[in-house]
């Protein structure tokens, strides 16, 4: 049974960005030469897909990383940036799996964004590891994808003998779901600001890219040919909620502007015997840092009430 928590924290709405006269020029490029040449606008839409931007780690992170220690794991595809805290770093096989948390970030993100639940952690016991996905943070590369995201999890956990727990954020939460339901082992999940139908997520950025209704369906096909045949349907989140086995806290704000509100419901929903906790006023990535966010997660890792 799916219990929903109102967790009203006493914020007000962030403020949406203005979109940077780049993004403007961009959008208004797709959308006119969409209708002349949609074959080529896919193309162009589909490498910018693909393509994440690296942003400048701010103070607070840079300081997270500065106590970290950093490994590099290799995936089937790249290498990866790992950083661990915690009292017992080495070695990973003496240590038991149930005593490291891994942090997973989301797409455009850092291993570090999600540093605000290091301390905590580490004080409650835990070793924490974190990374940056391939084309991420100090990770190599320059384009990546969510089966990528996927694999760089399971190989981190595999390096360091197995997790208790993930606390992942955006698409660091479909990318875990996939792990988990590939035989990652995890006995506590927490997935925040997620989205449910990957399909969705192409669809709502082929509307933030103004690209008309013939090249989002190219874009489709691109996408499928890059990433195999029946993707939409091996990506349905539901679908692969339904086979994994562990207790789920999943966090989402109602004011969250980029994966919608209603995504927390139907993987809460999906995922049976799960947790939904909603706030309000903390949007897509301050939550992150929000106390009774931190406070709530930590809790449940511990094996305590969910929300």
């Amino acid at each position: 049974m799916t219990t929903t928590t109102q967790q009203h924290v006493s914020r007000h709405k962030p403020p949406v960005g203005v979109t940077p006269l780049a993004m403007r020029t961009v959008q208004a490029a797709f959308a006119s030469l969409g209708n002349v040449a949609p074959h080529l606008t896919a193309r162009m839409a589909e490498k910018l897909y693909f393509t994440p931007r690296r942003f400048k780690r701010p103070e607070r992170e840079r300081e997270y990383l500065a106590r970290a220690h950093r490994f590099h794991v290799s995936t089937p595809r790249s290498d990866v940036a790992a950083y661990a805290w915690g009292p017992e770093l080495f070695p990973w096989e003496a240590r038991a799996a149930h005593n490291t948390v891994l942090l997973m970030h989301g797409w455009e993100g850092r291993g570090t964004q999600l540093g605000a639940f290091i301390d905590p952690l580490v004080a409650s016991g835990f070793q924490v590891v974190a990374l940056d996905a391939p084309a991420h943070g100090r990770s190599p590369g320059e384009q990546t994808d969510l089966l990528q995201f996927k694999d760089a999890i399971r190989a981190v956990a595999r390096h360091v003998g197995g997790v208790h727990a993930v606390v992942a954020h955006s698409m660091g939460g479909p990318s875990t779901v996939m792990a988990m339901a590939e035989g990652l082992t995890v006995e506590r999940a927490v997935i925040i600001g997620a989205p449910n139908a990957l399909t969705d997520v192409m669809s709502r950025f082929s509307g933030f890219m103004h690209l008309t209704a013939s090249t989002e369906k190219r874009l489709r096909l691109l996408v499928e040919e890059r990433l195999g045949p029946g993707l939409w349907e091996k990506l349905d989140l539901e679908a692969m909620l339904t086979t994994v086995q562990a207790e789920a806290l999943i966090i989402h704000d109602e004011q969250d502007d980029e994966v919608p509100y209603n995504d927390a419901v139907r993987n809460a929903r999906a995922w049976e015997g799960s947790t939904l906790m909603t706030t309000q006023g903390l949007g897509h990535r301050r939550i992150l840092r929000d106390d009774a966010v931190i406070n709530a997660v930590v809790e449940f890792v511990r094996g305590g009430p969910s929300a």
